[in-house]
């Protein structure tokens, strides 16, 4: 009798795309490197997104979720920026893992890439490069990125571009509306190798990130104890501790993942000194007329962690006022 192979011991989730691939590849070589025996006892299984007119970025990760939620695969690779701020019940992360580059990054259309590349250090920098009376065209279609640019470069043009990297980079290259430049985060650059198309990485004075921005987050289901235990060992604990923080600011603040708010936390350690947590929040409107900005610092604990991003957060919507809050965040009450 032929014995029969065995059977895959991990159900892993992907989004169709280029770089959830890439992210997932990511994933699998931690995997291997951690627990070497799961070499070939792995599945793959790519996913299209479902659009959710109400909520938009749910597509990224309500269709791989709902797959873990009803058992027809163990885990779902996701970027953790495009996750909401609570997940679903059964749903827990089951690790973090090392964080990539956080930042964002402007790519600019030839030939203004070439000239500008190397040459400036700050975004504010680019405006002496075109005329006074003529408004820089950026390409993003996100309100954080959006509310920050238009603070930074005001009488700027923002124009709404969506899809994956490659078609927002057909935009540089004249196909579609006219457009200067595009707003990206670098790390899904870096993990496709297309980081040579930056032509600036934005400082994080001048933008700070999406919660999350460069962490990958692996979901599974709480009562699954067998995945959880083999993830386990994969944790990043810096990532998890600075992701864990930046979401605590957004449920302080009661923004979804797609409101007009920055965030980044990060790890300092001094000479015999214990570690610091500091924490960077920026709030505002898409406009740039609006915009509210709060720092803290606390012990690299978690339960330190937690309580600083929520009360950032509660600070934050406090002083943004119940007219800001009805127009781009959440109710909380």
């Amino acid at each position: 009798m032929t014995p029969q192979p065995a059977q895959p011991l991990l159900r892993i989730a992907s989004r169709r795309s280029l770089l959830a691939r890439a992210q997932t590849r990511l994933f699998l070589e931690r995997l291997y490197s951690q627990q070497p025996h799961m070499q070939g006892r792995c599945t793959v299984t790519t996913m299209r997104s479902t659009l959710s007119p109400s909520m938009p970025k749910a597509r990224f990760t309500k269709t791989l979720n709902d797959a873990v939620i009803a058992h027809s695969i163990d885990c779902a690779v996701h970027s953790l920026k495009d996750m909401p701020a609570r997940l679903e019940p059964p749903l827990v992360i089951a690790c973090f893992l090392p964080r990539e580059d956080a930042s964002d990054a402007l790519l600019m259309a030839p030939p203004m890439h070439a000239r500008l590349k190397g040459t400036i250090p700050r975004l504010r920098d680019i405006r002496p490069f075109f005329p006074p009376s003529t408004p820089i065209r950026l390409g993003t279609s996100s309100l954080r990125r959006k509310a920050q640019l238009q603070h930074v470069l005001p009488h700027s043009t923002i124009l709404p571009i969506t899809g994956n990297i490659d078609s927002r980079l057909r935009h540089l290259t004249g196909q579609g509306e006219p457009i200067d430049g595009i707003i990206l985060a670098t790390a899904g650059l870096k993990r496709l190798r297309m980081d040579h198309h930056i032509t600036l990485p934005i400082a994080k004075d001048d933008m700070l990130p999406a919660a999350g921005q460069g962490i990958l987050a692996v979901v599974c289901r709480h009562d699954d104890k067998d995945t959880r235990c083999l993830l386990a060992p994969l944790n990043d604990e810096e990532s998890s501790l600075c992701a864990q923080t930046e979401f605590a600011v957004l449920r302080g603040v009661g923004a979804s993942c797609h409101a007009p708010i920055g965030v980044h936390a990060t790890i300092t350690r001094q000479h015999k000194e214990r570690a610091m947590l500091c924490v960077r929040a920026f709030l505002g409107d898409e406009t740039g007329a609006l915009s509210w900005q709060l720092d803290g610092t606390c012990p690299a604990t978690l339960s330190d962690g937690q309580r600083l991003g929520h009360h950032i957060g509660t600070q934050l919507r406090q002083t943004a006022g119940k007219t800001f809050a009805q127009r781009y965040l959440q109710d909380i009450t």
